[in-house]
């Protein structure tokens, strides 16, 4: 492997070791302000892992490495748990793939992670604020009225 090779090897180990670090970070402050509806726990923090991790060879296998990511990230979306830095890890996944691959599979497969994305939307109550919340909180079953930014409506 070239010197070339080895700084691309390096900076994408480092890429995944410092979002890995950083989402972790953020999943434990934002899970201790309690506005998620899941805090964080053993499961979210393996599937943070499991979304950062591939990241270090995104280059060699580019595919497999967003498909690992993108399903990684929207189960952990799907389930509730706090937005973090694990957000920017498909972003990584995606470009690398855009970047790496001919366009029409590129095309399909970030079709494919954004539709899989936005999926958590109508399950995840906290994934949209104020009013537009009735599309989750009805899917859950729950209603919103007779309330006012979040709390009780004052009599």
């Amino acid at each position: 492997m070239s010197a070339q090779g080895h700084r691309r090897v390096l900076t994408d180990g480092l890429v995944a070791a410092g979002l890995l670090t950083l989402s972790i970070v953020s999943a434990v402050v934002l899970s201790s302000h309690g506005d998620a509806p899941r805090s964080a726990d053993a499961f979210g923090f393996g599937l943070v892992v499991l979304a950062c991790a591939p990241l270090a060879v995104r280059r060699r296998f580019p595919v497999p490495v967003c498909v690992v990511t993108s399903l990684a990230v929207a189960v952990y979306l799907l389930l509730g748990y706090p937005y973090t830095a694990i957000m920017a890890a498909v972003s990584i996944a995606v470009y690398t793939v855009c970047r790496r691959v001919v366009t029409i599979p590129a095309l399909v497969a970030s079709a494919v992670v954004f539709a899989l994305l936005v999926a958590h939307i109508f399950v995840n109550p906290a994934a949209l604020p104020g009013d537009h919340r009735n599309l989750a909180a009805a899917h859950h079953g729950r209603s919103r009225q007779g309330t006012r930014r979040g709390g009780p409506t004052s009599a």
